[in-house]
């Protein structure tokens, strides 16, 4: 449009054309500008006007669509973004199988490891097995043993001096359990290899029942440890003293009460005294204490054993008798 003023203004004296869109324009009817041509100015003017408009529009025609560039810029960023995206994909899936590889590298190293150790391991077992069954071979194996070299020393002297030892110690542990050893202890005993029935001391005695069979006078007789009283019972079937217990009420008291409420218990049947085992029951009555024994009297000796002063008296069933010990008197 300023182009177009400019036009109108300046002298077109010396333009004798003006190129069109269409051709040109005959421009010599303006040769004079004093001639009242006003037709001919505005012919010209719409001429100008003509061509400033299909100039604007040709303008407009080639300016950029700003819309489809904003449209077409979008449209690029999102394939950016799309394109980074699957970058970024390819990039994680090739991490990933990256890793994957690794531990795919690593599962396998160990498990061929593994099957390494195992069979070595199977390697090593059979080895054992084989040792094994070497050694178990050998030791089935029948060895040829030599005979032993025939033993001509003679032990006759003595196998006879072990079986006399050997009898010799039988007796001592009969005459033990049947309370007839022979021993040095100081306390009251009443042992001895006498038989009750049978006087072997071969010694008469005092009688300590004083001349009247069924009172026996209590002492201090034998090895004893002061007055009191040892009653016993000897079987004759089977050579030994038996429990005492179930006859000690043949024997009262001067009043006639029992032995065990009147008198206290000294010591017990079967009493182990270290060196044997005491066969009687004791108990502590004072010396010259006459009981009364409710029994057929049979035999008084002296015991050269340890009894002292003995009397015996004969139970209800014949192969028991009543023996009493350390009773008043002497030999």
């Amino acid at each position: 449009m300023l182009f177009t003023l400019l036009l109108l203004f300046n002298s077109v004296t010396d333009v004798s054309t003006i190129e069109i869109s269409n051709g040109q324009y005959n421009m010599t009817r303006f040769a004079s500008l004093g001639q009242n041509r006003a037709s001919d100015y505005a012919t010209a003017g719409r001429v100008v006007a003509n061509e400033a408009s299909k100039a604007f529009d040709a303008t407009r025609s080639f300016n950029p669509n700003y819309t489809d560039l904003a449209v077409q810029g979008m449209k690029a960023r999102n394939y950016e973004k799309r394109a980074a995206w699957a970058a970024q994909e390819k990039m994680a899936k090739s991490g990933i199988k990256a890793v994957a590889g690794v531990q795919e590298t690593k599962v396998i190293s160990d498990a061929r490891a593994d099957i390494s150790n195992t069979q070595t391991k199977s390697r090593k077992a059979g080895k054992l097995a084989a040792m094994g069954g070497l050694i178990a071979k050998a030791a089935i194996t029948p060895r040829k043993v030599e005979r032993p070299a025939p033993v001509t020393t003679d032990y006759s002297g003595k196998k006879t001096s072990a079986q006399k030892a050997i009898d010799e110690a039988q007796q001592e542990l009969d005459n033990f359990n049947q309370g007839n050893t022979t021993t040095t202890d100081s306390s009251d005993v009443a042992t001895g290899p006498t038989t009750p029935s049978t006087n072997t001391s071969g010694t008469p005695s005092q009688n300590a029942f004083s001349g009247d069979p069924s009172t026996f006078m209590t002492g201090n007789t034998g090895r004893s440890t002061g007055p009191h009283l040892d009653i016993r019972v000897w079987s004759i079937s089977k050579g030994a003293y038996v429990d005492p217990h179930s006859h000690i009420h043949h024997v009262t008291a001067p009043g006639g009460g029992s032995l065990v409420d009147s008198y206290p218990q000294t010591s017990p049947y079967l009493e182990n005294r270290g060196s044997y085992i005491h066969q009687g029951i004791d108990y502590g009555i004072e010396e010259g204490t006459p009981l009364n024994v409710n029994l057929p009297f049979t035999d008084s000796y002296w015991d050269n054993s340890g009894g002292g002063n003995m009397s015996i008296y004969q139970l209800p069933d014949p192969d028991l008798e009543l023996v009493l010990m350390h009773g008043q008197g002497s030999k």
